[in-house]
C-alpha cells in the first residue's frame, strides 16, 4: 500500500507539473508549433464563449465543493497512514485540469 500511494503521489505531481507548464505555454504563447494560445486561435461567437466559460467555472466550483464534503474528508481505513487520505483529493483536483 505504501509504494502504491507513493507512486500515485508521484503520478499526481507529474500530471500537475505537465498541466501547469502547459498552462504557462498557453498563456505566454511560448510554443509556436501549437496553433492555439490566448492570443491565437479560432474566435467563437460571444454566446458560445460565455457558455464554455460558464461550464468550465461550474466544473471547477463543483469539484472544489465535492472534495470538501465530510464524507470525502474522512480518512481512509485505519490500515493506511493519515497522509494517504489526501491522495484521492489530489487526483480529483488534477482530473479537472
Amino acid at each position: 500500500m505504501r509504494y502504491i500511494a507513493f507512486l500515485y503521489g508521484i503520478a499526481c505531481y507529474l500530471l500537475f507539473l505537465a498541466s501547469f507548464l502547459g498552462a504557462i505555454a498557453f498563456v505566454g504563447d511560448l510554443v509556436p508549433a501549437i496553433p492555439v494560445s490566448v492570443d491565437r486561435g479560432p474566435e467563437a461567437p460571444l454566446g458560445i464563449a460565455l457558455l464554455i466559460d460558464a461550464v468550465l467555472l461550474t466544473l471547477f466550483a463543483v469539484q472544489h465543493s465535492v472534495i470538501t464534503r465530510p464524507g470525502d474528508l474522512r480518512p481512509l481505513p485505519a490500515r493506511s497512514a493519515p497522509h494517504h487520505a489526501r491522495l484521492p483529493r489530489r487526483g480529483h483536483c488534477l482530473a479537472t485540469l
